[in-house]
């Protein structure tokens, strides 16, 4: 069901609509979604651009798939806890300050977390260390765009990933653990201050014994090498 950019603010009337598997109430002014909390059955569901603050109601969703609760005034997450169904998340543009409510939904195919306030990445040593390039199709933070191939150059959707850089202070990389190293990354410096982003990535040698990188990525690196040189 599609109500999305009609400008409503209550929903008490879709209470009685418990067999619906979609909704969509994007781009309206919905401050309040506890009438929601009846619909048991959604599978996927869009409350982006809205006004909301409390999504305590969510908790309820355990068949949810699809979630975009993005460009809300969300601070907390909690509610999101035990949605271990979901394969499909997006958050972004919010005012989320921790993450660890998503450590446990462990069928998370692709997340969005861009333009919030966080201030660690920590979640991630929550996730499979031996391949979490391939348990998560795409991350998507905020500006820095990196796009991981396959070592034939063929984009492969398990190696796929999307990385924008959040205000987070710190992201401590020795939480992932990767496939191949490239030669040309041997001399990256110890520090990498990406652009000017809030966010400095400390670099151990040991983070790059084995990573796969394909060209393009290897070029990012060295354009970003150099800059700090200069």
């Amino acid at each position: 069901m599609n109500f999305s950019q009609n400008q409503i603010c209550n929903i008490i009337s879709l209470e009685s609509i418990q067999n619906v598997t979609k909704l969509d109430l994007s781009y309206n002014r919905v401050l309040n979604i506890t009438a929601l909390k009846n619909l048991s059955n959604l599978i996927k569901l869009n409350l982006s651009f809205n006004e909301i603050k409390d999504i305590s109601p969510l908790r309820y969703f355990k068949k949810l798939t699809c979630l975009n609760i993005s460009k809300n005034k969300l601070i907390n997450i909690e509610a999101l806890r035990g949605l271990n169904n979901i394969q499909q998340l997006d958050i972004s543009k919010n005012s989320i300050v921790y993450v660890y409510p998503l450590q446990n939904l462990n069928k998370l195919k692709q997340i969005s977390i861009s333009e919030n306030k966080i201030l660690d990445l920590e979640i991630l040593d929550k996730f499979p260390q031996d391949d979490l390039f391939g348990y998560f199709d795409q991350i998507y933070f905020d500006q820095i765009y990196y796009i991981f191939d396959d070592i034939d150059g063929q984009p492969s959707a398990q190696d796929r990933l999307l990385l924008f850089a959040n205000k987070a202070r710190a992201v401590d990389l020795n939480c992932l653990t990767f496939q191949k190293c490239h030669e040309k990354l041997k001399n990256l410096k110890q520090t990498v201050k990406i652009f000017n982003q809030k966010i400095t990535q400390t670099i151990k040698k040991q983070t790059f014994r084995q990573i796969q990188f394909t060209q393009d990525i290897i070029n990012l690196f060295e354009v970003l090498n150099r800059q700090n040189s200069e």
